[in-house]
């Protein structure tokens, strides 16, 4: 697929990084990212209940030790695609939030807000426990 071919107001199921790089520089107005959250951690069971059967299918985990350059990879096709005066939010889970963190640091993008959103991890599966 080459930047002609992607089209206003489609959905494509891709690796962000492959669908950013289609993207010419310094189009896009607002990125919203919702990346995956790298969940594999040692939380309590009754805060992180979740078996395979109960995860959306498609549903991949980046490996802890990956997320850093994962994150720095997305980062800057999205920098990149964004115009000047272009904003971005990214929803990051709490485990991965240093990795999102240390990414923006050393691509040097300006920090305005960091709300915190306190939920449940069930957004991520199929039905509710």
């Amino acid at each position: 697929m080459n930047q002609s071919k992607i089209k206003l107001n489609q959905i494509y199921n891709m690796d962000c990084r492959d669908g950013l790089r289609l993207i010419p520089s310094k189009k896009v107005d607002l990125v919203v990212t919702d990346e995956p959250f790298a969940l594999k951690f040692h939380g309590r069971p009754e805060n992180y209940n979740r078996t395979k059967k109960l995860v959306i299918e498609g549903y991949e985990e980046i490996p802890k030790e990956d997320y850093l350059l994962f994150t720095i990879e997305w980062l800057i096709e999205a920098k990149r695609a964004l115009k000047d005066d272009g904003s971005m939010y990214i929803l990051s889970g709490w485990n991965s939030l240093k990795e999102v963190l240390t990414a923006i640091d050393i691509l040097q993008l300006e920090v305005i807000n960091h709300p915190i959103w306190n939920t449940s991890l069930e957004f991520i599966q199929k039905t509710s426990l």
